[in-house]
């Protein structure tokens, strides 16, 4: 059966928890996870009736990392390890992109800890890295002590994607 992605709704919420668990990232008590993306800033992704992945944003000053809804911060993008490599992180991810560029969201923010997953970000997609900070909590990677952040010109990128 082909997955699926689609906006999530309030009753995805155990599932897409059940997903970032795998991750080290259902914890949202975290003092580096106090912002929890509202679920309508979530996409959900899903083959049959398992949620196999999810991908989620924070729009303007839902985010520590933005000042006003011409920027958001990515967060949550997890694909279950039965799913991982079949490129649905890139689906959900381009799909992501296009939901905050009809929001008008111009620059994206992403911090992560995971050396694969930064040059993932600049390979695929073309972040750049901005700097680097000390974690307060062991979210997501425990053996790494510092988050990237890392940025991407959202318009730039559409433009050399659009379809002609």
């Amino acid at each position: 059966m082909a997955v699926t992605i689609y906006p999530a709704t309030d009753a995805d919420k155990a599932k897409i928890l059940k997903v970032l668990t795998v991750y080290n990232m259902g914890d949202f008590g975290h003092s580096e996870r106090e912002e929890m993306p509202k679920i309508e800033h979530f996409l959900v992704a899903k083959d049959g009736d398992e949620t196999v992945g999810c991908a989620a944003f924070l729009l303007g000053d839902e985010s520590k990392l933005t000042i006003d809804d011409t920027q958001a911060e990515t967060g949550s993008l997890a694909v279950l390890p039965s799913h991982r490599g079949t490129g649905l992180g890139y689906r959900l991810q381009t799909a992501r992109l296009e939901k905050m560029a009809q929001m008008g969201v111009k620059t994206v923010f992403t911090e992560t800890d995971t050396p694969q997953v930064i040059e993932w970000y600049m390979r695929k997609f073309g972040y750049v890295k901005l700097h680097t900070r000390k974690k307060t909590a062991p979210f997501v990677n425990p053996a790494v002590d510092t988050f990237t952040l890392l940025e991407f010109d959202l318009p730039a990128w559409r433009d050399q994607h659009s379809p002609c």
